[in-house]
């Protein structure tokens, strides 16, 4: 749709940001110095990209910087800011730019009688209780995290088995085991219903099937689903590389918003223009970046540290203002590294305090509900209730003491014996070549030093072309002794290469967990590579090739599937194909092609299946949809 953005007197002064509809973005010209517009929002988390100087764009997020004549990164190969066509006609410049997003569309009557009651449980764990229903956030309450590294500090106060007779729902945003955390979900009943976003495939879904779960609800993204008459949610996809995932809910005209560690995502904001209650991150420490990091010194490290944090305060501002909401929740940021090996990590780290955040508020409208874990807001700006003793929490020789006994008696989730085989490491790297994900890395180089009681592996993992080749190494092949275009090398304990490898597991768990020690040259983020180390599936099942093989041209693709089943004869035809849709909670937000893909259905089935369907379903049944 061509917009109108102003006169042409605004090529002037090149680059400059504008806003157009409410978003931001950059006028600026091309290296033919045609005029060009991009959009602002950064692909990295959503962050709004500004301009530095002529020949500087950067988001002050994480400093990601693009060039101003193409609006490709500069810092992270192959991620570029969206370029929109421009034109000028009559002495004014016109953009054919996207259409405006609708506003979700929530049905639930309002009810200003009550609020909800929100119990911050432990770090990303929340109890939302409104109207006699109770829903719990991310349920991380029993044991460590990313294999044993980390612990919620300040500690829960709640009975794990208490808070499991009680909820009525669980809701997780994402895998991460601060979120997805199995040892906590064994005290829930395998009948509890758990709400997770359709990401990867139903990836999370299978999980928690996996772990016994019977009543789980994969939902599609950007689509409001009813809990209860008065409670409505709706997910979305973090803006970012990453999969995650923010949640909304209404209750009873009460909007919170969570967006826990996702970052900000623009299309929240122009799906739901204003909320009440804001729940976000607000501090450093969930990346082992820059801390295990050798190529930085720690004057380096400490600056970064500091700037991450005002970033994050920064973030709380923005949400604030874009939401116009007059509650912010400060959480998803209380744990601390418990192993005794991390303590020089845990020196070095820095946080801001939910204090922070209220004095960083200071003159906006916001409330800011500073609450730390076992405390509860009732709805009020004066309802808090407070944990006795609070500020114990924050006295380092307290912390030491409360981590060490916590070490001592914790129950570790890794405790296999290494008998892992270069064999098996080679099987399992070479697994993921040949698949788009990989095809973007390039020219990479990885040396892998494994550590282990008795014996120690090294190795080579060198992509190119599209192709990984495993290599064993006498020894570590370091920083300049091969020629690749990236090379990163990682040291780590070998048995929790193991557990990540034998169960299908995130490397994250790894490298988040301060697990690993890094080096790279050049000094650049590859970030196909750490989506790969992110979520290895993708690439083994080549998802990002998915879309391409399953493009299969229907008019029933307007249809879901449950409405697809409700007005045609159709059931013994899916039946066939192993699609049993009929009052399946999934057959809200899938159509005919997501459904076969979701299924297994290769391409030439789903084709076939959709002809089948076609001659069944009159043209006048998927008009009336």
């Amino acid at each position: 749709m061509s917009i109108r953005i102003g006169p042409e007197s605004l090529l002037e002064e090149l680059p400059q940001s504008v806003e157009i509809n409410g978003r931001e973005y950059i006028l600026s010209r091309d290296s033919e110095t045609r005029p060009i517009i991009f959009s602002s929002e950064c692909p990295h988390q959503g962050g709004t990209v500004e301009v530095v100087d002529d020949g500087c764009l950067q988001c002050p997020r994480h400093r990601w910087e693009f060039d101003p004549e193409t609006g490709d990164s500069t810092t992270v190969t192959s991620e570029s800011l969206t370029t929109y066509e421009l034109n000028s006609r009559d002495g004014y410049l016109y953009a054919d730019l996207p259409h405006a997003d609708t506003a979700l569309d929530f049905s639930v009557a309002e009810d200003n009688s009550q609020r909800p009651t929100i119990n911050l449980l432990s770090h990303a764990t929340l109890s939302i209780e409104y109207n006699g229903f109770k829903l719990v956030t991310d349920p991380w309450l029993d044991g460590p995290a990313f294999l044993d590294a980390w612990t919620q500090y300040p500690p829960p106060t709640c009975d794990t088995n208490t808070v499991a007779s009680d909820t009525d729902a669980i809701w997780i945003t994402h895998e991460h085991p601060d979120h997805l955390n199995p040892r906590t979900l064994d005290h829930f009943s395998n009948e509890t219903p758990i709400y997770v976003p359709e990401l990867n495939y139903r990836r999370l879904s299978t999980r928690l099937r996996g772990l016994g779960f019977e009543n789980v609800h994969s939902l599609p993204t950007d689509t409001p689903y009813q809990l209860t008459d008065d409670i409505e949610a709706a997910c979305f996809e973090s803006n970012s590389t990453w999969n995650d995932s923010i949640l909304a809910l209404n209750c009873g005209g009460f909007k919170i918003l969570n967006f826990n560690d996702a970052g900000l995502n623009w299309k929240v904001n122009r799906a739901i223009p204003d909320a009440d209650l804001i729940a976000a991150g607000f501090a450093f420490g969930a990346s082992g970046y820059p801390i295990t990091w050798n190529h930085l010194d720690v004057e380096q490290k400490t600056q970064m540290i500091q700037d991450r944090n005002e970033q994050c305060l920064q973030q709380c501002e923005q949400f604030v203002e874009m939401f116009d909401a007059d509650y912010l929740l400060p959480f998803a940021k209380f744990f601390e590294l418990v192993q005794p090996e991390h303590k020089p990590y845990r020196e070095l780290i820095e946080k801001n305090r939910p204090s922070d955040v209220a004095e960083y508020l200071d003159d906006h409208k916001v409330t800011v509900l500073d609450l730390l874990p076992g405390e509860i807001w009732h709805g009020k700006d004066d309802s808090i209730e407070r944990r006795p003793n609070r500020e114990q929490f924050f006295d380092e020789e307290f912390k030491e003491q409360y981590l060490q006994n916590t070490f001592e008696s914790q129950e570790p989730v890794v405790n296999e014996p290494f008998n892992l085989t270069h064999s098996e490491l080679a099987t399992y790297f070479e697994s993921l070549g040949n698949s788009e994900l990989v095809s973007k890395i390039e020219d990479f180089a990885l040396t892998l030093s494994l550590t282990g009681e008795n014996e120690n592996f090294n190795a080579l993992i060198r992509i190119r072309g599209g192709n990984i080749e495993y290599r064993p190494t006498g020894e570590p092949i370091s920083i300049g002794e091969l020629e690749a275009e990236n090379h990163v090398t990682m040291s780590c304990p070998a048995e929790l290469v193991q557990y990540v490898v034998r169960n299908d597991r995130s490397w994250d768990d790894i490298h988040v967990g301060y697990w690993c020690n890094f080096d790279r040259h050049p000094d650049e983020y590859n970030l196909e590579f750490w989506r790969l180390l992110h979520a290895p599936w993708e690439a083994r099942d080549d998802t990002m090739r998915v879309a391409d093989r399953y493009n299969i041209e229907t008019e029933l693709t307007s249809m879901t599937m449950a409405d697809l089943v409700e007005k045609g004869d159709i059931q013994d035809i899916l039946a066939t194909y192993g699609l049993y849709c009929a009052g399946c909670p999934q057959g809200i937000g899938e159509d005919i092609i997501e459904a076969a893909r979701i299924h297994g259905l290769n391409p030439d089935q789903a084709r076939q299946l959709v002809d089948e369907l076609e001659a069944n379903v009159s043209d006048s049944q998927i008009v009336s949809d």
